[in-house]
């Protein structure tokens, strides 16, 4: 009895696991939160009923991967080489994971047409928790490869965490304790694990919601002086006009009289006004517009020269917060190294072909380059800890987008080159 209550406790850990798991793989069901739990409780009732009341291996193994497989095409639609891929993952990870604890308990004989009689407690409770460490670790390698950044310090804990309860679990079970004690340690070993992850993913999701938050609140501050720059430029507009006809009437007596050297003296004059003057790039996309509007202006009360060559659609399969973060930080680097030279100019390109963005940013600087023991460019700020962000937020946003990043030095401009795939 003891065997099998345990056994169920273990069992209910496990599919929480394939549950993380899953939605690693296919973020949420496309039926709702509840057809998901429904379909994880009823691979919970095949799974451990085949396991209880048969215990064959092979159906065992075959109830297991044939459930995971119908969640995968039902639940969470996704597709015959999609769901077979992954369920056949899913289900050789823990495969895997259930061979070492099984090598490690001394059930090394196996029959996968017999039912064979193995009953070892701390076996069972071992089984998810080295199943749970597999899953965390392909949940963080998933993560780093959507460009997220993963803390060395969650790495520790993925490791370490389980590994402690599996040594606490093999310390509790060397002991003669009361079946009910034995039952609820087993129970706060479980939980313990579950809270300390969802406590540390908590955090973390508070941090990047925070970190969102100021993005948008950057990208709003953006907008609105977007908006002031075009209410300006459109009261220049008016009061150009007003003038219009008196350059007009100027220009008219300028040709009946003959004088031709100085109408063409006024006509240069004219094209040097403000009239000819570039306020921003206008783009067609909004938030690509609302950032150069405001970084050229930036730019320009710097006295720095900026060329642009913009070629982008008016929608772009990329995210207003990525968006923002990668070409705010571009711009604040290039600006900001200018500030140190007298030879001020930036180049600044975009361009989108063939589901490519391309982003190159050029500028003067000072020549002068730090970088670490492995080759990369570090921040030349005092304050090293609270500083150098730009470049990690960049090289994150473009892993996720599966792209390329590099910066280098050409023609005495220091160049940053980024590639972002929008497929």
């Amino acid at each position: 009895m003891l065997f099998t209550i345990i056994f169920i406790i273990a069992s209910v850990f496990q599919v929480y696991e394939f549950w993380l798991l899953y939605r690693c793989f296919f973020q949420e069901s496309q039926w709702g939160r509840g057809a998901e739990l429904a379909a994880f409780f009823l691979f919970f009732c095949i799974t451990t009923s085949l396991y209880l009341f048969i215990n064959i291996p092979l159906l065992t193994a075959l109830g297991t991967y044939g459930t995971l497989l119908a969640i995968a095409l039902i639940v969470y639609r996704s597709g015959w080489k999609r769901g077979l891929l992954l369920s056949v993952f899913a289900f050789i990870s823990m495969t895997l994971a259930e061979c070492i604890v099984a090598l490690a308990s001394g059930y090394i004989e196996l029959n996968a047409f017999q039912s064979k009689e193995y009953y070892s407690i701390w076996g069972i409770v071992c089984l998810p928790i080295v199943q749970y460490m597999v899953v965390l670790l392909i949940r963080n390698f998933r993560n780093l490869r959507q460009g997220k950044d993963i803390p060395v310090l969650y790495w520790a804990i993925t490791v370490m965490l389980p590994l402690f309860s599996w040594y606490l679990s093999l310390m509790l079970y060397r002991q003669d304790m009361y079946w009910l004690n034995m039952i609820g340690c087993t129970l706060v070993l479980f939980m313990m694990n579950i809270l300390v992850f969802y406590l540390y993913d908590s955090q973390i999701e508070n941090l990047r919601i925070r970190y969102e938050k100021e993005n948008l609140e950057q990208l709003n501050m953006y907008q609105t002086e977007q908006l002031r720059l075009m209410n300006e430029m459109d009261e220049e507009l008016r009061e150009q006009r007003h003038d219009f006809q008196k350059h007009i009437s100027m220009l008219s007596y300028m040709n009946n009289q003959g004088e031709r050297d100085r109408m063409s003296e006024y006509l240069d004059e004219i094209r040097e006004s403000d009239l000819y003057q570039k306020k921003y790039d206008k783009t067609g996309n909004f938030v690509i517009d609302s950032i150069l509007g405001y970084k050229l202006q930036e730019a320009a009360r710097y006295a720095i020269e900026v060329n642009t060559e913009v070629q982008v659609p008016k929608e772009l399969e990329l995210s207003v917060y990525d968006m923002t973060t990668l070409l705010t930080n571009l711009f604040d680097n290039a600006i900001e190294a200018c500030r140190n030279v007298d030879d001020r100019r930036i180049k600044i390109r975009i361009k989108y072909a063939k589901r490519g963005l391309l982003i190159k940013i050029s500028n003067t600087f000072d020549q002068k380059i730090i970088r670490d023991e492995k080759g990369e460019i570090v921040t030349r700020k005092a304050d090293r800890e609270q500083h150098g962000y730009g470049l990690k937020s960049i090289k994150r946003i473009v892993q996720k987008y599966q792209g390329d990043f590099e910066v280098y030095e050409k023609d005495a401009m220091f160049v940053a080159d980024a590639t972002l795939y929008l497929g």
